[in-house]
């Protein structure tokens, strides 16, 4: 999967009892046909800091561009 396909959702979720999370149907409809997807957990012991940890996920997933692939080969 090339960068330059990437596109990212953010939802909250909760873990299930049987440790899955699941997707909301807006989100799985917006996958199409997309079977394989990247997960980034963002959580916090302290539901204050919730926003500030997802924007600093969000900030460096956007950090990441195609020239960054060769390392995916390393």
């Amino acid at each position: 999967m090339g960068s330059e396909n990437m596109k990212t959702v953010a939802f909250d979720g909760h873990l299930n009892p049987d440790s899955t999370i699941s997707v909301p149907p807006e989100v799985a409809a917006a996958l199409g046909d997309q079977k394989s997807v990247g997960v980034v957990l963002v959580f916090a012991d302290d539901p204050h800091e919730r926003d500030w940890r997802w924007l600093t996920g969000e900030q460096f997933l956007r950090g990441y561009a195609a020239e960054d692939a060769i390392y995916d080969e390393l």
